[in-house]
């Protein structure tokens, strides 16, 4: 098992669940009752060492609600064989 130790200084991810799920993504948690815009995606999507991630980044830009589903160490999965 690993973990993530922050420094004091250091970023805030502001972890945040959605629903019943049990993965942690990255804050700040946002609604999700109105229209938004999803990114899916592993330790890129998340933008761990970032202080910005591209969905904040894309929500600033594009003025609408961003989710940050990134999840460290995730990535896509193939369910064919």
């Amino acid at each position: 098992m690993s973990y993530q130790a922050l420094s004091p200084g250091g970023l805030d991810y502001l972890p945040c669940r959605y629903g019943h799920s049990k993965i942690l993504f990255r804050g700040p948690r946002r609604s999700l009752s109105d229209p938004f815009v999803a990114f899916f995606g592993g330790t890129t999507t998340y933008g761990k060492f970032i202080q910005t991630p591209f969905p904040d980044v894309l929500e600033a830009e594009l003025g609408t609600t961003c989710v940050n589903f990134g999840s460290l160490n995730g990535g896509g999965r193939c369910l064919c064989h």
